[in-house]
């Protein structure tokens, strides 16, 4: 052997011990650095929100990853044996890494020229969910590795398959099996068929992308290829194979209700000091009433069954004293969560008369006042009536009834818009109006909240009020942090103008553009279209209720014509005749 050999040898024996030996000691650092497997059930410090009912009954826990646990014996064998044929098909002949497996990827990756198949156990993707991140770097892989190792020191194989079934993420907000098995097929997970364990399985490779509710061809598709690789692999034998056939019994959850617990999230840190915001479990009691929510959604359900257009509904259902009781903020929670009760500021057509009429009554009018409805000009801008039509000589009453325009304008101007607006923030409406007469015919963009929080003012007789959406909230100790009280404020109108706008709100439902919505002599609102029949309302009350409801397009395009007398008028007769008979 040469001398240049004898060398290189000799360095490349140094070298690897040295490499050896900085491995171990890599190596060593790392397994004796590792999280404690014991903290396995440990929410790793996200906060958990568990928003309630009024009934103190579960809406929605936010941020609990672990919650539902279930044991390996509630699991379906063809469940188990879908997860691992398609996740890792030796998952029970492996210490937690699949070196085979590895190397296989490897070769199919480098043939197919892409990533094609994932060479991660049902352990490591387990350690990743629990302790790691998605970072696609060495030091996570090494991580990985050793936690898979350990963690398959510590559970048994059946243990693992149901942690990692317990954890991981199904799609469209849902953490664990059994959540999923509820929210997909409203099952528990113990009798879920073969074909819904197949589509949840399959939801694991790419849960956005895959979840049923989102794509069901791509969902069904990919539970093919389960099926198929179940097939291959003779767990499926001759004796399931009449099971390929028994049918997927999709739920229909437009999950409505998490609107409003959106809404609880974005909001409850308010009501909370500095040392309170930082604990990690929050129970919190609103004011949703679950009865009435689900009374809110069936209505509103029915009137898509038989008006199935493209439009948006919100619905805002409210107590005198200022309650929210029921929230439908669009269509579907699922396809947009975008909060059309609250976030959405729209024009609000002629709601806007009912703030005008308001404080003419403040400057001593009168409901049997008359005015002229007329064509009128006021430098270049001449608002019209609804239908062009005009009727001459007519009490505020009647002008308010028939949504006059002309008449809105023409008291507008004598009663001053800085008086409209001041009375408008005093009922909490916070929302920038631009000073000027065309809001007498509705452009100022409220939301719906604003408007039922401004409506309950009228109903509890003039008294202030601020919404509430929050009763209580209590620590992980069960200790009380927040309760809701009384704001006390009084009365910020006189009986005499709270009298007369109801008097004319009443006249409205009786013969004026909201008679659709006449079920009983304690029914009291007003209709509202903006320009163009973009946005369609009704904000009405009877002697429990306010009921707010918006039917427009998010694109901001034209409805079909659609007036607030129309649909918004028989969806808030709809929803309290429900009410009133439950």
């Amino acid at each position: 052997m040469s001398k240049f050999l004898k060398l290189s040898f000799k360095l490349f024996i140094i070298a690897s011990i040295w490499l050896g030996g900085f491995l171990f000691i890599y190596l060593f650092y790392k397994y004796h650095n590792l999280p404690d497997i014991e903290d396995i059930n440990l929410n790793k410090n996200d906060k958990i929100i568990q928003i309630n009912y009024s009934d103190k009954s579960k809406i929605r826990t936010i941020g609990d990853l672990y919650a539902n646990q279930i044991t390996f014996g509630q699991l379906p064998n063809h469940l188990v044996e879908a997860l691992i044929v398609t996740e890792d098909r030796r998952f029970f002949t492996h210490k937690g890494f699949d070196l085979r497996g590895i190397i296989r990827a490897f070769f199919v990756n480098y043939r197919s020229g892409r990533i094609k198949q994932g060479a991660s156990t049902i352990t490591q993707q387990l350690a990743r969910i629990l302790f790691l991140n998605n970072k696609k770097t060495f030091d996570r892989k090494i991580n990985e590795i050793l936690i898979s190792h350990k963690l398959e020191k510590v559970f048994s194989k059946e243990q693992i398959i149901a942690l990692y079934l317990n954890h991981a993420y199904f799609g469209s907000g849902n953490y664990g099996i059994k959540d999923a098995a509820k929210f997909y097929f409203n099952k528990r997970v113990e009798n879920l068929n073969l074909n819904e364990s197949a589509i949840l399985v399959g939801v694991l490779k790419a849960p956005s992308k895959l979840a049923p509710n989102k794509n069901r061809k791509l969902a069904e598709e990919r539970a093919d290829i389960v099926l198929q690789n179940m097939i291959n692999s003779g767990d499926l034998g001759l004796d399931s194979i009449k099971y390929l056939d028994d049918e997927v019994s999709y739920k229909d959850n437009k999950l409505q209700e998490f609107y409003f617990t959106d809404y609880v999230k974005s909001q409850y840190q308010d009501f909370l000091n500095q040392k309170q915001r930082a604990q990690g479990f929050f129970k919190i009691n609103t004011t949703l009433d679950k009865k009435l929510q689900d009374l809110t959604k069936i209505s509103v359900d029915r009137l898509y069954r038989k008006y199935p257009k493209r439009l948006q509904i919100a619905v805002l259902v409210m107590s005198h004293d200022g309650k929210i009781l029921s929230m439908i903020g669009g269509k579907n929670y699922q396809d947009s969560q975008f909060n059309r009760a609250v976030n959405s500021k729209r024009q609000i057509g002629s709601i806007a008369k009912t703030f005008i009429y308001l404080t003419a009554f403040e400057k001593n009018f009168t409901p049997e006042d008359i005015f002229e409805d007329k064509k009128i000009t006021i430098g270049n801008w001449s608002p019209k009536n609804y239908n062009n039509k005009y009727y001459g000589q007519v009490s505020l009453e009647e002008a308010f009834a028939r949504s006059l325009n002309s008449v809105a304008v023409q008291l507008a101007q004598k009663v001053k818009i800085k008086n409209i607006l001041q009375n408008m923030r005093k009922m909490n409406i916070e929302s920038k109006i631009d000073q000027d007469l065309t809001m007498a015919l509705g452009t100022a963009q409220l939301s719906l909240l604003e408007l039922a929080t401004s409506f309950a003012i009228i109903a509890n007789g003039g008294h202030y009020i601020i919404p509430s959406f929050i009763e209580s909230i209590k620590s992980g100790s069960n200790k009380l942090i927040y309760e809701r009280k009384s704001s006390n404020i009084g009365k910020i109108f006189d009986s005499k103008q709270i009298t007369w706008i109801k008097q004319l709100l009443r006249s409205v439902i009786t013969y004026g553009t909201g008679n659709n919505a006449n079920i009983t002599e304690d029914i009291f609102g007003k209709t509202g279209t903006s320009q163009d029949f973009r946005d369609a309302y009704f904000v009405g009350f009877n002697s429990n209720y306010v009921v707010a409801i918006w039917i427009g397009n998010d694109n901001n395009k034209a409805t079909n014509q659609i007036t607030g007398g129309m649909l918004p008028a028989l969806l808030f007769k709809n929803i309290i005749q429900s009410f009133s008979k439950n």
